[in-house]
């Protein structure tokens, strides 16, 4: 009789917390560089970002959205979703949107689940909140470091918002 081995499937579920004591800033932005540079050459692969919105009372709709992309030089795929509330509203005789922090703790809902591509099992899942803010602060430190001037030694960081904190780090 054949006996069947079972391996045990463990998928690491990390919090926003962890992933700031593990992922060191400096090691992010070169493996978020090589990712853009194998997306250029064509050695990754992505899709648009995806929006569905569902309108739930007046001005304000659920908004779904999903990203994804391969990273084959990583044997890795990613997909981030998040899950929000959102209100449209008129101001400066333009319209904007902001998403409300509706969920539990006054919070917004952002996942990323990572898949091997070698087995298509699932690897991780974490919040999406410290990655995300990395991303966009690490694509800026990014460009600056082939766009600024050589002997720039000034930068202006405009705005004081959630994601500043991550660009001021990445800029240094």
């Amino acid at each position: 009789m054949a006996r069947r081995l079972h391996r045990r499937l463990a998928v690491l579920i990390l919090s926003n917390e962890d992933i700031e004591k593990i992922l060191p800033v400096g090691a992010c932005l070169d493996v978020l560089e090589q990712a853009y540079r194998d997306l250029g050459n064509g050695m990754a692969a992505t899709v648009p970002r995806y929006d569905v919105f569902s309108p739930t009372k007046p001005n304000e709709f659920y908004e779904y959205k999903t990203m994804s992309g391969v990273l084959p030089n990583r044997n890795i795929a990613a997909l981030r979703l998040n899950s929000s509330v959102v209100k449209w509203y008129e101001k400066a005789g333009g319209v904007r949107k902001d998403k409300l922090p509706v969920a539990g703790g006054g919070k917004f809902v952002g996942l990323v689940m990572l898949f091997s591509t070698e087995t298509g099992e699932p690897l991780a899942i974490f919040p999406d909140g410290y990655v995300q803010k990395l991303r966009v602060a690490g694509a800026s430190a990014i460009a600056a470091r082939y766009l600024a001037r050589q002997d720039a030694k000034v930068m202006a960081l405009l705005g004081a918002g959630w994601q500043a904190s991550a660009h001021l780090i990445t800029m240094l």
